[in-house]
């Protein structure tokens, strides 16, 4: 399994200096996580699990400059099973540029998910 999306950079999204805020490519990874597994992205067997799961981990290797109005086109998959502590790793890749243009790779990245047993409630009780 791959998912695949495209978008574009908001002006909102990045610094004085144009940049990505990791803030926001941190937003931006979870969101797409969700859209991954709601779209069928992800092994059948894990997409409820994937949308209840918390993201107790995440990490972002920028490799490439994106400006606003860039269109960019991620990828997101599962490189490994579900550990025995019941973490999943999701893995994404962003490459970008101009529409019109060459695209470059811009991010990797990844999200530690904990993943709750599927027979856990959605709702912790106080």
């Amino acid at each position: 399994f791959c998912w695949h999306h495209h978008s574009y950079v908001a002006a909102v999204d990045l610094d004085m200096d144009g940049r990505l805020h990791e803030a926001a490519c941190l937003a931006h990874m979870d969101r797409w996580r969700f859209w991954a597994a709601k779209s069928n992205g992800y092994p059948p067997e894990l997409k409820d699990r994937i949308l209840h799961a918390r993201a107790s981990q995440a990490f972002v290797s920028y490799l490439g400059f994106v400006g606003a109005g860039d269109n960019i086109h991620v990828r997101s998959w599962i490189p490994e099973e579900v550990s025995k502590d019941g973490t999943l790793l999701v893995a994404f890749e962003v490459q970008g540029g101009r529409e019109d243009g060459p695209k470059a790779l811009l991010l990797r990245g990844c999200m530690v998910l904990s993943l709750m047993s599927q027979d856990a409630p959605l709702v912790s009780k106080l």
